[in-house]
């Protein structure tokens, strides 16, 4: 009994070693991969509507998880690499904003809520290896 808990453990340390490993192999950036992500960014940038901004920084962060490696939905991504962000209570607020607006009918987000996470994904972005101006 004891020797299947003790290789329990040691297969689930070797899993993690594995994601680990996967995960730090994707943190250089090509350069074609640094030109979508910044155009990408500048294009959202640009647009006047700040529901809209929010909906698509979201899902370049979600693109950009998935690119490195990650699975599942944005949430189930941002609790497995909880660690890599040094801002992750602020990341959550963000994608919870772009949820309330993506889920409830009406929803009544004002300009600092969505400066606020703006500032979250810029910061995130950041800690991943990518940084906009």
């Amino acid at each position: 009994m004891n020797w299947l808990i003790v290789l329990l453990i040691l297969v689930f340390l070797i899993y993690l070693a594995f994601q680990l490993a996967v995960w730090n192999s994707r943190k250089k950036w090509s350069p074609a991969d640094l030109k979508f992500y910044r155009e990408n960014w500048n294009r959202i940038m640009q647009n006047q509507d700040g529901r809209y901004r929010l909906m698509e920084a979201d899902k370049l962060l979600d693109h950009m998880l998935k690119i490195k490696g990650l699975q599942g939905s944005l949430g189930d991504k941002l609790k497995k690499q909880a660690d890599s962000f040094s801002d992750i209570n602020g990341l959550w607020q963000a994608h919870k904003l772009r949820n309330k607006l993506a889920h409830e009918l009406d929803a009544k987000i004002n300009s600092r809520e969505i400066d606020s996470a703006m500032s979250s994904f810029r910061r995130a972005f950041g800690d991943i290896g990518l940084h906009f101006k």
